[in-house]
């Protein structure tokens, strides 16, 4: 006999169906920064993407373009 409780928990999980698959995808992010590969932010970020990869086992990535390789600061802020 279905009882409300499990009424309830079967609704719950149907309504969240269709998003599971969009968890699924991996997704790349990407950081810009200005300064050279070694310079404590960029290595930070570097670091940052290390620990979100393996916690999302390998879900999430990050892609880090370091000396201004996608522009100034402006333009990268200008990007988003």
């Amino acid at each position: 006999m279905l009882t409300r409780r499990h009424a309830i928990a079967l609704a719950a999980a149907l309504s969240i169906a269709p998003v599971v698959p969009a968890f699924a995808q991996s997704v790349t992010l990407r950081s810009a920064d200005i300064h050279p590969d070694g310079y404590p932010t960029v290595e930070a970020v570097k670091y940052f993407g290390e620990i979100v990869t393996k916690k999302t086992d390998g879900r999430i990535k990050v892609q880090v373009f370091n000396s201004g390789q996608l522009g100034t600061e402006k333009d990268t802020i200008e990007q988003t």
